[in-house]
C-alpha cells in the first residue's frame, strides 16, 4: 500500500495529479530505450545529478530532525530522528558491490567510468562547492546538461522550503517512485547481455535501490510523512505542491534524456 492510498490524499484533486505523475514515470518510453551503450552514458550523465541532490534533500531533512551540531540538544522528534538517521545511514554508508562501505553516490560514479561515462560536469561541480561557492552560482556556471540543472535547482529549492514540504517531495517524489521507475530501467538494460555486463555496477545501483526503498526506506519515509506531513489541510496542500513540482521536474528530465538519446539514433 502506497502512502498515497494509506492517506486517501489520493482522493484529492493534488493527489490524483501525484498519482498520475508517478504512474507516467513508470511508464515513460525512456526506460526501453537503451540500444547502445552511448545511450547508457547520456543517461548516466543526467542521472548522476539526481543521485547527488537526492542526498541533498535527505541531508536537508535529517539537519532538521537531527541535527549535527554541538553543544547538543534533545529533540522534539525522536522517532523521526531514528529513521531519518537510518535512512542516511544506508544512503551514505551502504555495503558496495566490492565489499566496502560506499556512499550511494560514489558507487554511482563507479558505475560511469565503468561504462565510460563523462563524471566531469559532477565532478566539477562537488569541486566549486567544496571550495565555498554557492550552490546557485555553482550550478549555472556547471557543465551540466541543461535539464539535469534545471531538475537539480528544482530540488535544492525545495530543500530551502518547509520540512513538510521537503519530507513531502523526499517520500512522494523520490522514495515510492524508485522501485517503479527502476524496474523498467533494469529490464531494458539487461536485455542485451554484452551490454549488461558492461553496466555492472550500474545494475546493482539499480537493483539496491530497488530493494532497499521498496522494502525499508519507502517505508521509513512514509512514516514521516504521515507524521509531518497532514497536519492540516494547509500542510497538506504545500506538501503535495512541492511533490508534485518535484515529479514535474523528474518528468521533463526523463523526457528530455529520451529526446538526446533519439537524436543519437542507433
Amino acid at each position: 500500500m502506497t502512502t498515497l492510498e494509506a492517506t486517501q490524499v489520493h482522493l484529492s484533486p493534488q493527489g490524483a495529479l501525484v498519482a498520475d505523475l508517478s504512474r507516467r514515470l513508470a511508464e515513460h518510453p525512456l526506460h526501453a530505450s537503451f540500444r547502445r551503450i552511448e545511450h547508457v552514458r547520456t543517461f548516466m550523465e543526467h542521472h548522476v545529478w539526481c543521485v547527488w541532490d537526492f542526498m541533498s534533500l535527505l541531508k536537508s531533512i535529517q539537519r532538521e530532525l537531527a541535527p549535527a551540531s554541538w553543544p547538543w540538544r534533545p529533540g522534539s522528534d525522536v522517532e523521526g530522528a531514528r529513521l531519518i538517521n537510518e535512512i542516511t545511514v544506508g544512503e551514505e554508508t551502504d555495503l558496495g558491490p566490492d565489499g566496502r562501505h560506499a556512499s550511494h553516490f560514489a558507487i554511482y560514479l563507479d558505475a560511469m567510468r565503468e561504462c565510460g561515462a563523462d563524471t566531469g560536469a559532477i565532478l566539477g561541480f562537488c569541486h566549486e562547492l567544496g571550495r565555498g561557492r554557492p550552490w546557485r552560482a555553482a550550478l549555472l556556471e556547471s557543465n551540466a546538461p541543461a535539464a539535469s540543472r534545471d531538475f537539480t535547482r528544482t530540488t535544492l529549492e525545495i530543500c530551502e522550503a518547509s520540512l513538510p514540504e521537503r519530507i513531502s517531495a523526499f517520500t512522494l517524489g523520490r522514495e515510492e517512485i524508485i522501485p517503479a521507475t527502476f524496474r523498467p530501467l533494469i529490464e531494458g538494460l539487461s536485455r542485451d547481455a554484452a551490454q549488461a555486463a558492461r553496466v555492472r555496477t550500474l545494475l546493482w545501483y539499480l537493483d539496491r535501490h530497488v530493494t532497499i526503498d521498496g522494502d525499508e526506506h519507502g517505508p521509513m519515509a512514509a512514516r514521516l510523512f504521515r507524521s509531518h506531513c497532514l497536519a492540516d489541510d494547509v500542510i497538506r496542500s504545500a506538501s503535495l505542491a512541492a511533490t508534485i513540482r518535484s515529479l514535474s521536474a523528474r518528468t521533463r528530465l526523463w523526457d528530455a534524456v529520451a529526446s538526446d538519446i533519439t537524436r543519437a539514433g542507433d
